[in-house]
């Protein structure tokens, strides 16, 4: 009898031993779902004010000289994951960084650019020879390329 009660003192341990183990496992699972849980939680999107989203994205645009200087408009739309940028600037790069930082301001978010591209004028006298014939220059070279493109 006494050989009985020390097998099963060991089976005893050793089951104790198994449960400690699958429990605390368990536990690290549940932690790490709970912490992903909390990234990709939908309802974060829905706490999110549209004002609060459109101060983000100027935000970011005032890290560009010339973005913040476009005084561009945001006009944001939370429940629908979508914003609309619209003003005008002065080259297509600039439409295009403004559109690229405002993606990148939120996951998944639609933008749509209402933004005109407008070179700004120069004056007469910063019109020199050199700068017509580099513009002349340019002209041709589009209608060559336009004639094989077609």
């Amino acid at each position: 009898m006494n050989k009985d009660t020390k097998v099963s003192w060991s089976v005893v341990a050793g089951f104790l031993g198994l449960t400690l183990l699958g429990v605390s496992l368990s536990l690290n699972g549940c932690a790490a779902a709970d912490s992903r849980e909390a990234t990709t939680d939908p309802t974060s999107k829905a706490q999110m004010t549209n004002s609060e989203l459109e101060e983000e994205i100027k935000a970011r645009f005032k890290t560009d000289a010339q973005l913040d200087a476009a005084n561009l408009s945001v006009d944001a739309n939370v429940n629908r994951n979508e914003i609309t940028l619209s003003g005008t600037v002065g080259w297509e790069s600039l439409r295009t960084k403004a559109l690229e930082l405002a993606k990148s301001a939120h996951a998944d978010l639609t933008v749509t650019t209402k933004i005109d591209v407008k070179p700004g004028e120069i004056s007469r006298t910063a019109y020199t020879k050199e700068r017509a014939r580099r513009t002349q220059h340019s002209q041709r070279a589009g209608r060559d390329y336009r004639r094989f493109a077609r």
